[in-house]
């Protein structure tokens, strides 16, 4: 059985969340070379999910029914196997997710911001650390603004000693 037969059989089964199946063809043999160790990354997705590559589990957020546990907003890179590349280079991926009836009342399931991208481990890892900058440069700001206020604060003796 190849890895779509089973993402089909596992869409067929019933009282569990879909999986939405993606393929990508990956048979040119320049193309595997130059691809070193693959890589996904999945953005914000609501409640929990599982990601599964080849029909085999390689990542989850949260728990699924009927022991649910709720993960929120976090952003995540799994390593694929070159193993769970099939035999004519083929890769299909896939993704089930549950959310909680009473998170997102007005919105669909599934993933809604972020980054979803399938390369090298190594661009993927960077590209995410990248996005972060901005908010640690303004941590540190906010840091360094509330060092300096207790600095003149403790350098104006007439408010110490009222």
């Amino acid at each position: 059985m190849n890895s779509r037969e089973r993402v089909m059989r596992a869409l067929r089964r019933e009282g569990l969340p879909d999986r939405v199946p993606l393929q990508f063809d990956l048979s040119r043999p320049r193309m595997r070379d130059d691809m070193g160790q693959l890589g996904v990354t999945l953005g914000k997705v609501h409640s929990a999910y599982e990601l599964y590559a080849g029909g085999q589990l390689i990542g989850r957020a949260g728990r699924m029914p009927p022991d649910p546990q709720m993960q929120f907003d976090r952003y995540q890179s799994f390593v694929i196997p070159p193993s769970l590349v099939d035999d004519e280079g083929r890769l299909t991926l896939a993704i089930r997710v549950w959310r909680h009836p009473y998170v997102g009342y007005f919105s669909s399931g599934g993933a809604y911001e972020g980054p979803f991208e399938l390369g090298k481990l190594f661009d993927l890892s960077r590209r995410v650390g990248v996005g972060e900058l901005p908010t640690l440069l303004l941590a540190m700001l906010y840091a360094f603004f509330g060092l300096y206020h207790l600095y003149l604060f403790g350098r104006n003796t007439c408010l110490l000693y009222t």
